[in-house]
């Protein structure tokens, strides 16, 4: 854009020229032929010799204008042009500053998941030691509270009506059963998910044991300030580790 206004400029300061070369021409050939001929009238004469040299004075004049303001358009061009060249390795600094970013945060990205799968794994472990430590506990003596149980099985599943489920431990006789959920660390929403949620599961997806009493236990290797009292005060039964053994609370247990 800048090299085509440039180039108009240009053009016009050389039409400028030539005419004013055009009108020079014209007052010597006027000047010419005047000299061999004879006019009555000198004054229209001086009058017209008058006016064609105002005219290629005029013409002169502005080409010297048109030649001047061509320049100062030629260095505003410039300028602009090394603006325009600046801001383009501006662009392109920022540019490349972005892609350096972008490199940087995908590695970051990568240390990230591949620390979320570790700690997953993690918590997945210890999840599946807590499970084992309480599981063989009670695969010895089967009781919570006064309720002893005849069979032990761990990690049931049951899909029904489009709702599904998973007891971590569960407990059975003739006319009760018991279901465990256990967590490495208890939280009070483990708890109300417990008794909101898979408590009325099991009704829906075991009707075998429509008539047996449920008894709903949490059992974990450590729990959350007064969690373990939010637990016995909604009638679960509390199953903690003490040492190399587990202590059972069953001061509140009721059937659901």
């Amino acid at each position: 854009m800048i090299k085509v206004k440039s180039q108009k400029a240009k053009v016009v300061s050389q039409k400028a020229k030539v005419v004013s070369q055009k009108a020079k021409v014209i007052l010597f050939e006027f000047e010419k032929i005047l000299s061999l001929q004879k006019f009555n009238d000198m004054d229209t004469l001086e009058e017209i010799k008058q006016i064609l040299r105002e005219v290629a004075i005029t013409q002169a004049e502005t080409a010297v204008q048109i030649k001047a303001s061509d320049e100062r358009l030629e260095r505003l061009f410039a300028e602009t042009d090394a603006q325009f060249k600046e801001t383009d390795t501006k662009f392109k600094e920022t540019d490349a500053q972005f892609k350096e970013m972008r490199i940087s945060q995908e590695k970051n990205d990568k240390k990230f998941d591949k620390l979320h799968i570790e700690l997953a794994s993690i918590g997945h472990s210890n999840g599946d030691a807590a499970e084992s430590f309480f599981y063989n506990s009670l695969e010895e003596d089967k009781v919570l509270g006064d309720v002893k149980f005849d069979f032990i099985s761990k990690n049931v599943k049951q899909k029904k009506h489009r709702k599904e489920d998973e007891y971590d431990i569960f407990l059975e006789n003739g006319n009760a059963v018991g279901v465990i959920e256990v967590k490495y660390k208890v939280q009070q929403s483990h708890i109300d998910k417990l008794i909101e949620k898979k408590a009325e599961n099991f009704r829906i997806l075991f009707p075998d044991y429509s008539d047996y009493k449920l008894y709903v236990g949490i059992a974990g290797l450590s729990f959350e300030p007064e969690t373990e009292e939010y637990a016995l005060d909604n009638g679960l039964v509390v199953l903690k580790q003490k040492g190399d053994v587990v202590q059972i609370n069953s001061s509140q247990m009721r059937a659901f």
